[in-house]
């Protein structure tokens, strides 16, 4: 709109009756002409400006110009900064304006009976909305249709997928969670209900699973792509490490199903184990599915080849981050002959070989926190020495948190170990058993239950002439102070010589990303236990578990990036009280109508829309259902 006669800024003073206070405001005026003679009207509202009185006119020619879309011809750069937030909170009072003006042409009023009123459903929400933009920010519809899935493919893996991150279960309680209880079937562009409209086929949910499996390998490599563009970062660091999740049922069909040393302590059930190597950051890089009995060494060279074989590390040098369970001589020499860097905790119990050392760490070693705070209190602190040796460099490490926390769990194993040999001796002292084969099956078992204590006692059976016991003895071994001398100690080798121990110890820490991506994946994501009968069926419903956490950690490292620091566990549960409902009423012509509408977003609902820049693009509806006879 242009303005052909000159503006100008007018002051307006009120008066306070009651206070006999005077206020003052500002609005930019205009003066036209009528029949009547000339006459005023406001532009803008202004407030209460604070400038000399001298430059409202120049204030209101700038002001004029920016209306009018002109270049202003005084050239004031404190007046062009008042006149720019004018115009912005102008602009900003307009669109409100207007807002209130469409909300107004679209208002519907009808004559209704409350008494009529009622909830028809409430269906989930706010996960949802979170799971939905990060699957679209992740560009996962694309990536599935690049790998050939087709539109309703894409809809059921996002169906599975997000019912993972969501509502973790199996792919059966999935379905129930689709149709029952979820909003998503709102946002896929593709109905997944069968011809009734009601149910879904569960073949169909299981069969997703299958397809996305076969494609693993593309995807992964452009979920690595995507997350590499997406979040700006390229990490240099490796972390790799096994976990095991176990059956439910005897699983005999299932070629992957074996007995093996459980990191649950289920060694009563059958096992799968998924290797799994993620970056500095926790987001996925490659995942393998072995045998639940695989030893954990081997596995470093098939997922060093895997790696290799898609390009993914040359031209680049990785350091791999590994625990003692990976950490062979042979494995490390393989990574040397590749031409890798490492940092890992060998095998090989190096501790006792710096007992002397671990010994002074108070005097001798460099004070370091284990965090980044720089007030910490006693349980953060970690001391460190580093050594120079052939090619390589060690790092021995006491954390004075961990001492206290692995103190604590032997003590207790420890004193529950004794209280069961002392039942058993006491068992053996009133005659109830006797039998020398049945001891030391007790005690065979025992050693087994507490092995990571009991190798450092001595069992002693004391029997007479005729194989009876008459006795047991339990002693402490020596080394069992040096077990508590060597707790919380901690020997790193690495060939990163030019790395000071502390940069040492911090990439080591790293390893804890695949820690959280393994407890992520078992608890949050409710991978185990697993059902499936067959080997096909088990890494489909691993490999699910594995693009639902990819979802997760970019969640978390988002929430993290604006200062957030809460797990997705944390904000799904404050997320499930904003929900998705449709209502329905009886109008006075009879009428029976059903809106669909969200939820208001409560505060703590929008401090996380916000943290993670989510909007709900789902639109109240309307449905004029029927009319009553």
């Amino acid at each position: 709109m242009l303005y052909n006669i000159p503006m100008y800024i007018r002051e307006f003073n009120t008066l306070n009756k009651k206070t006999g206070t005077l206020y003052s405001t500002h609005k930019l005026v205009e003066s036209y002409q009528t029949d009547k003679g000339p006459r005023q009207r406001i532009i803008m509202d202004l407030g209460k400006i604070d400038i000399p009185k001298n430059l409202w006119k120049s204030l209101a020619n700038i002001l004029e110009s920016k209306l009018s879309g002109q270049e202003a011809l005084i050239k004031d750069e404190g007046l062009e900064t008042v006149a720019e937030d004018q115009i912005r909170k102008h602009n900003l009072l307009q669109k409100d304006r207007l807002q209130q003006q469409v909300k107004e042409e679209n208002r519907d009023y009808h004559n209704v009976d409350l008494n009529s009123i009622q909830v028809v459903s409430s269906r989930s929400l706010g996960p949802e909305l979170v799971g939905v933009h990060f699957w679209k920010k992740l560009n996962f519809s694309p990536i599935l249709k690049t790998s050939g899935f087709t539109d309703k493919q894409i809809a059921l893996a996002e169906a599975v997928i997000l019912g993972r991150l969501i509502e973790p279960a199996s792919e059966l309680s999935t379905i129930n969670w689709y149709q029952d209880r979820t909003s998503l079937p709102e946002f896929l562009e593709v109905d997944l209900t069968e011809s009734d409209r009601s149910r879904m086929g569960k073949n169909r949910f299981y069969e997703i699973g299958d397809i996305l499996f076969n494609s693993k390998d593309k995807i992964e490599a452009t979920l690595r792509d995507t997350r590499k563009a997406l979040f700006n970062e390229d990490s240099a660091l490796f972390l790799y490490d096994l976990t095991n999740f176990y059956f439910e049922g005897q699983e005999l069909g299932n070629s992957l199903a074996k007995f093996g040393r459980s990191k649950e302590k289920r060694s009563d059930c059958r096992l799968v184990t998924l290797a799994l190597a993620v970056d500095e950051e926790g987001f996925p890089i490659f995942s393998k599915i072995f045998e639940g009995n695989q030893s954990e060494p081997v596995t470093l060279r098939n997922i060093l080849e895997q790696a290799q074989g898609e390009g993914f590390v040359i031209d680049k040098k990785f350091t791999l981050v590994m625990d003692r369970g990976i950490a062979t001589e042979e494995n490390i020499d393989l990574i040397k002959e590749k031409g890798y860097f490492y940092i890992v905790i060998e095998r090989k119990n190096r501790a006792k070989e710096y007992l002397d050392d671990f010994k002074n760490y108070k005097t001798d070693f460099e004070e370091i926190s284990s965090t980044d705070n720089e007030e910490i209190n006693d349980l953060e602190k970690v001391f460190i020495k580093k050594l120079e040796l052939e090619g390589i460099a060690r790092v021995l490490a006491v954390s004075e948190a961990r001492k206290i926390k692995e103190a604590g769990i032997d003590e207790k194993r420890e004193k529950r170990m004794l209280e069961d040999i002392g039942r058993l001796i006491k068992s053996n002292k009133k005659g109830n058993i006797k039998s020398i084969e049945k001891i030391h099956e007790k005690i065979g078992r025992l050693k087994e239950k507490y092995s990571p204590i009991a190798h450092l006692y001595d069992f002693e059976v004391i029997k007479d002439a005729n194989n009876i016991v008459t006795g047991i003895e339990c002693r402490k071994k020596s080394q069992r102070e040096e077990k508590d001398e060597l707790t919380g100690c901690y020997v790193i080798e690495t060939n990163h010589q030019h790395f000071t121990g502390k940069e040492i110890w911090d990439f080591y820490m790293r390893l804890n990303q695949v820690e959280m991506a393994f407890k992520s994946l078992k608890s949050e994501l409710g991978t185990r236990p697993i059902y499936h009968q067959t080997a096909e069926r088990t890494k489909a419903h691993l490999f699910i578990s594995v693009l639902a956490y990819y979802l997760l950690v970019s969640i978390e490292y988002t929430l993290k990036s604006a200062d957030v620091h809460r797990t997705w566990s944390a904000i799904r549960k404050v997320l499930s009280t904003h929900q998705h409902t449709t209502i329905s009423f009886e109008d006075d012509k009879k009428q029976l109508y059903h809106i669909a509408l969200s939820g208001t977003a409560e505060l703590g609902h929008q401090a996380i829309y916000n943290a993670l820049d989510v909007k709900n693009p789902l639109k109240r509806k309307k449905y004029l259902m029927s009319r009553r006879l």
